[in-house]
């Protein structure tokens, strides 16, 4: 029933604020995610056509203002949890101890609701809006990981981002880095993000005062400070569609980026798959060493034996596997 309560919700905004137009096509997305039915390839392109004209007008890159900070440190790894690593579930401890394990020396920095204020100042009403959950934490995680990208550099990475051997140091010195993939139009994931496999938000980072970073920053602050309701969840993928068009330097730095990572969503399909799975083994030898994962996922009762699951709960995976190897 939540979820139904929440599809009506969403409809009802979109309506409101944006088109009813828009409303139609997110309520086909959704259809596409919970049944059946495929939204067809033109809609994908209508409603990114839609939200990225809406924003192109009220959020021009020429807005943003100039340096942050002139004392920077680019080789952080920064983390965001907003319970805090306490609050961590299982599965999200077994990766954000992953990022630790292979920083390569690189200092790993857990940001909180508690202490994120100690590294960049969030506006009064973007914290007053977390606190009455008209902004989530997913939209506010979004804005941290820009200010903080805009202000200090380094390297943002998803707490439930698992990786699996030592992040090359060679991140570190680019202007910008992502996950970048082939631009495969077969690939289910191609259409249903603006970002066409270009890059990734979970893995994201480059050097401070980036302005693709200060136009993040300054376009989700001022959004999230002024709108009435949440356009597209992937709001931060269109702001750097409309930097990719608009900053040279972005789209210089991404074009010339290498492929990487290319099985980076193929494990999560795998945590229910019974130890040792050799599909699984497969793909922590090969290229790809970050792993989205997520930690709402619900073993399967009918499985009784040890999963890949059960192996992340209990903090065991990568030296199981690695075990298995020798």
């Amino acid at each position: 029933m939540n979820k139904v309560l929440k599809i009506i919700k969403k409809f009802y905004l979109d309506s409101r604020y944006f088109s009813f137009h828009l409303a139609m096509l997110h309520f086909q997305e959704t259809l596409s995610r919970y049944t059946p039915y495929k939204m067809a390839v033109n809609a994908h392109l209508k409603k990114d056509e839609i939200i990225l004209n809406y924003l192109r007008k009220r959020y021009p890159v020429d807005f943003v203002r100039g340096k942050q900070n002139d004392r920077v440190d680019d080789s952080k790894i920064w983390v965001f949890w907003y319970q805090g690593k306490s609050a961590m579930p299982e599965v999200v401890r077994t990766t954000f101890n992953s990022i630790i394990e292979n920083s390569n020396n690189h200092e790993v920095v857990l940001l909180t609701g508690q202490n994120v204020g100690k590294y960049i100042d969030i506006p009064i009403v973007i914290q007053e809006k977390v606190e009455n959950k008209s902004v989530t934490l997913t939209e506010y995680s979004d804005i941290i990981r820009a200010c903080i990208l805009a202000r200090y550099g380094g390297l943002w990475l998803d707490a439930t981002v698992l990786v699996t051997r030592l992040i090359p140091d060679e991140i570190f010195k680019k202007s910008f880095f992502t996950i970048k993939n082939l631009e495969d139009e077969r690939d289910p994931l191609f259409y249903i993000s603006v970002s066409h496999l270009r890059w990734t938000t979970y893995v994201m980072g480059g050097k401070a005062n980036n302005e693709l970073f200060l136009y993040l920053a300054d376009a989700l602050v001022k959004y999230n400070s002024d709108e009435s309701a949440l356009i597209d969840y992937l709001l931060l993928d269109y702001f750097i569609e409309i930097g990719y068009e608009k900053i040279p330097f972005f789209k210089k730095s991404l074009d010339e980026l290498s492929v990487s990572n290319s099985e980076k969503e193929e494990l999560v399909l795998r945590m229910n798959a019974t130890f040792p799975d050799s599909k699984t083994q497969r793909l922590l030898k090969s290229d790809t060493y970050m792993f989205k994962l997520t930690y709402k996922v619900k073993k399967n009762k009918s499985i009784k034996s040890l999963t890949n699951y059960d192996l992340l709960n209990r903090h065991l995976f990568l030296n199981v596997y690695r075990n298995e190897e020798n």
